[in-house]
């Protein structure tokens, strides 16, 4: 078992138990104290457990997002759609035709290719439930990345997709996060395989944007994938004390 699907496994025992012994642990993926010891630390290391003796508990559990308590893309598109519809306006206001995006997975990003019909933008993107929001005329290229299918997620994810991604490179990548914290400038995650594909988006693009409305303030997730300066612009729908971040900008 690889060292991310431990603490996968860590991580759902915590959500059940609130504590887990390092015996515990030893006997359920049956590794050694060491290796125990070691995913341990890092989840503490990502602010998500608290070591106690002979163990550990999770940091925040009432707010920490697992794919257990993470609804389904179809039950949150309508959720602050107002508010998604107002940030993919702002976002779209700096493409260009000829641009090349990215289009991360969830609910929020795919607003934006409402505001993009006017423009010849190629989309790339391994969220399969976009292509129902792209008319048959649209102008640009769209680019859908494979590998295996999670449909509660509605994206394709994993090695196939990461390395269908590594062919590219982008202009704009308009990426998502689960939760955000302003306190500790993080952006999470609830699974590692969609973190996996954030970073190398991150990575491969002229410009970042993190798409979030509040609701995401303050939530944490199974992973960190990104520390808030590493984007270019964060747009939201308010205003907060947050706003001393020089790349945060609103959209009302």
């Amino acid at each position: 078992m690889l060292s991310k699907e431990r603490k996968v496994v860590i991580m759902e025992l915590l959500k059940r138990d609130g504590f887990v012994t390092v015996q515990q642990l030893m006997n359920v993926l049956e590794i050694s104290r060491s290796s125990v010891m070691r995913d341990l630390d890092e989840l503490e290391k990502d602010r998500l457990i608290v070591r106690e003796h002979g163990g550990a508990s999770l940091l925040t559990s009432e707010e920490l997002l697992s794919r257990y308590n993470e609804p389904a893309v179809r039950e949150k598109v309508h959720i602050n759609e107002k508010e998604k519809q107002s940030i993919c306006a702002k976002a779209a206001t700096y493409l260009k035709n000829g641009d090349c995006i990215y289009i991360d997975s969830g609910t929020t990003a795919m607003y934006i290719i409402d505001y993009i019909l006017d423009k010849s933008v190629d989309i790339v993107s391994p969220n399969t439930y976009i292509l129902s929001r792209i008319p048959d005329n649209y102008k640009g290229n769209v680019y859908v990345l494979g590998g295996q299918y999670y449909k509660q997620s509605e994206i394709c994810c994993g090695s196939l997709t990461l390395e269908m991604l590594k062919n590219f490179n982008f202009d704009w990548a308009f990426l998502t996060a689960n939760g955000i914290s302003y306190v500790e400038s993080k952006a999470y995650s609830f699974d590692f395989n969609y973190a996996a594909l954030k970073k190398e988006a991150l990575k491969r693009t002229k410009k970042s944007v993190l798409l979030v409305d509040q609701s995401k303030n303050e939530q944490k997730g199974l992973c960190v994938w990104a520390d808030l300066d590493d984007f270019d612009l964060i747009i939201t729908d308010q205003f907060h004390r947050e706003k001393k971040l020089k790349n945060l900008v609103t959209s009302m």
